[in-house]
């Protein structure tokens, strides 16, 4: 996985203009067009449409960059030259989870404020042959501190969040994902992928994955990723969390996005964004040893997320709405 945003870890911690990170760009006032990048040869307006009903603040989104929205033999074979602002001229933090010049490059970037109904506008610079190398780790500022684990299963299966919570895995072999690649579990023993977190609220908490499953059969559970007192589960083709059970949540073939979220004494599941079952749930303890796959497990998993916090029903909504459809429209790229 590549990964830029900041060049030093003293801006790490917020959207921050690059002004104070001594990289010579001025903020434009409210209102207006993004100040031009100097050093910086071109770039393009992205309008960004999302479904939400609430005002959300600090949402990921993924962005598809393919040859028919920017010219690629201007931009670094790696991306590092890419640079992403808002509408005022303010940088946005974001990750390349894979650079692809000849197919499609995926970008997650921070949208600072998306307010309903309304474009959030975006602005990204590139070719700059002297555009300095950003720092991998502050890719993480994309991931708010409520995550305690962001594992995209691309050709790494690293910790995106900002914990980086430690992470191994064995067996699996590449596969396609909902964004990206992701990793194919065929149902042996080595296939499985732990990862150490520190221990989530035992008032609230959420898991959300995506998953693609190749086996749909009666019998006992099989792990889909979670803790051993928290996790989501396949019961054949029924999601199950807890005491809660949504019913014919999986289809062979398919891509289904299942989260559950643990708040109020309550476990709620929702399946490609809506609210599917709920069941009463005692105040629980999780974190430790996280599971994705397990061994049991056969088939593609993709973008799994676990949350210090319960989000609301708007933000799983909008988030499996992000992924699933092409929310951001190109405008011309703009020579500076």
């Amino acid at each position: 996985m590549a990964a830029f945003t900041w060049p030093s870890s003293a801006c790490a911690s917020a959207v921050v203009a690059l002004v104070a990170c001594g990289a010579n760009h001025h903020a434009a006032p409210a209102g207006t067009s993004a100040s031009r990048r100097p050093g910086w040869a071109a770039r393009v307006d992205i309008a960004i449409k999302l479904p939400n009903a609430s005002v959300l603040t600090e949402f990921p989104v993924p962005l598809r960059l393919t040859r028919e929205r920017v010219d690629f033999a201007r931009i670094a074979s790696d991306g590092h030259d890419l640079r992403f602002t808002d509408s005022n001229g303010v940088d946005v933090p974001f990750e390349i989870e894979r650079f692809d010049a000849r197919k499609v490059t995926w970008v997650w970037v921070r949208l600072p404020r998306v307010e309903p109904g309304r474009d959030t506008r975006l602005m990204m610079y590139f070719d700059n042959p002297k555009a300095p190398y950003l720092e991998p780790s502050e890719a993480r500022t994309v991931w708010g501190a409520e995550l305690a684990g962001v594992y995209h299963l691309d050709d790494t299966i690293d910790d995106s969040s900002p914990a980086q919570s430690a992470t191994s895995g064995t067996g699996m072999s590449p596969a396609d994902g909902i964004v990206g690649p992701a990793h194919y579990f065929a149902g042996k023993p080595i296939d499985d992928i732990t990862s150490t977190t520190a221990a989530l609220p035992s008032a609230q908490h959420a898991i959300c994955a995506w998953a693609n499953t190749d086996q749909i059969g009666a019998g006992r559970s099989v792990m889909l990723a979670g803790y051993a007192t928290f996790a989501l589960l396949r019961q054949g083709a029924d999601a199950r969390c807890g005491s809660a059970a949504a019913a014919n949540a999986f289809a062979i073939g398919t891509w289904r996005q299942v989260c559950c979220v643990h708040a109020g004494n309550v476990d709620q599941i929702y399946v490609d964004g809506v609210p599917a079952a709920k069941a009463p749930a005692a105040h629980e303890d999780a974190g430790g040893t996280l599971h994705i796959g397990g061994g049991s497990w056969i088939g593609v998993i993709d973008e799994v997320r676990v949350s210090r916090v319960a989000p609301s029903a708007d933000w799983i909504a909008t988030d499996h709405a992000a992924m699933t459809t092409d929310v951001a429209t190109f405008g011309a790229v703009v020579a500076q």
